[in-house]
């Protein structure tokens, strides 16, 4: 999974670098038109195992599913401002994980431009920064978090990727995100999503 998201990582970095460096009088760039007003989606990752063992035939399966759902407005041409809550389903048939949770607010960057070829014009890139209180810890990597009986942890995530319109309003999202937990791991994590955006034309 690490040796994944590095590569994610420099995919998404490489590819930034790219779009910014070249040459915009050749009109590879155009700038973007629709511009978010009101944004509204989730966020999912997860861990899942599942293995038979061949001894017995018993079969031991963790599900760790994480949906955070959030919503944003966009005050400044492409800056906005959000809330999202998360959720941290886990069931196992051979260890007791409590669920988890987490809440906050986040700002969010669009980038102005976009890629003036068809298809390619569908995609968005972003940054965005996060600011959670959770009652969870994440405190080594690939290791289950602490979980405590209310939220008094903090954590910050900064996630980079883009976009893609698949049809009017609805988006998919890819990211690469740098998670810090104050008194615990920082890591990268990727992220993908779907969000509805309501927009307005620019003038």
């Amino acid at each position: 999974l690490i040796k994944n998201t590095e590569m994610v990582s420099k995919i998404i970095v490489s590819t930034l670098l790219l779009l910014l460096f070249l040459d915009t009088e050749a009109q590879f760039f155009a700038k973007q038109e629709h511009i978010p007003l009101f944004v509204a989606g989730f966020h999912s990752n997860g861990h899942i195992e599942s293995m038979t063992d061949p001894a017995t035939g018993i079969n031991r399966y963790l599900y760790l599913i994480d949906t955070q759902i959030h919503t944003s407005y966009y005050p400044i041409t492409n800056f906005g401002i959000g809330m999202m809550f998360e959720y941290m389903y886990s069931r196992s048939n051979y260890a007791f994980f409590p669920s988890f949770y987490s809440y906050g607010i986040y700002l969010r960057y669009f980038a102005g431009f976009k890629i003036n070829k068809p298809i390619l014009d569908r995609f968005k890139f972003f940054a965005e920064i996060n600011f959670n209180n959770s009652n969870y810890r994440i405190e080594e990597k690939a290791v289950y978090p602490t979980v405590f009986d209310k939220p008094n942890q903090y954590f910050v995530k900064i996630p980079v990727g883009f976009q893609f319109q698949i049809w009017k309003g609805i988006h998919y999202e890819t990211a690469l995100e740098y998670a810090y937990f104050v008194g615990g791991v920082r890591a990268f994590y990727p992220r993908i999503g779907f969000e509805y955006h309501i927009t307005k034309q620019k003038k």
